[in-house]
């Protein structure tokens, strides 16, 4: 179970990893290691204020993680009260933190200003694949 719906198109794979943490005088560095690598395409997601004291908490990209190189390990710091501690009180964090997949960016089309230059490519391409063809059947 996580802490808030996700935003819409995103997927937590790998599960929530929330602490509470008390009697916090400045950070926390959490350092999580998963049994297997994560995939290239991971996105490190954080619920808390997006912004240091924000009035409400949401999911964000938390863009601070770093990976590790055997793509195992995780790690991350959270300041009391700063972005993504998602407990206001002083000297307590709480932090919900996920890897998982964000929404897919739609695919769009490339403006071309130039369409004969794009004919004289697809020609070009076109000549360089006859002529390897004939080279190949020789």
């Amino acid at each position: 179970m996580v802490s808030a719906p996700t935003p819409a198109g995103t997927t937590l794979s790998y599960g929530e990893f929330a602490f509470q943490a008390v009697g916090c005088t400045t950070s926390v560095t959490m350092t999580l290691t998963y049994p297997e690598a994560l995939p290239m395409n991971i996105q490190f997601w954080k619920y808390g204020p997006q912004t240091a004291l924000a009035p409400v908490s949401t999911w964000f990209r938390w863009a601070s993680a770093t990976l590790s190189p055997d793509r195992k390990t995780v790690k991350y710091t959270i300041s009391d009260n700063g972005v993504g501690d998602s407990d206001p009180t002083v000297g307590k964090i709480s932090d919900p933190f996920a890897p998982g997949f964000g929404p897919l960016v739609p695919a769009s089309s490339i403006p071309v200003d130039a369409p004969w230059a794009l004919a004289s490519l697809s020609a070009l391409i076109g000549l360089f694949a006859w002529r390897r063809r004939r080279f190949m059947l020789r």
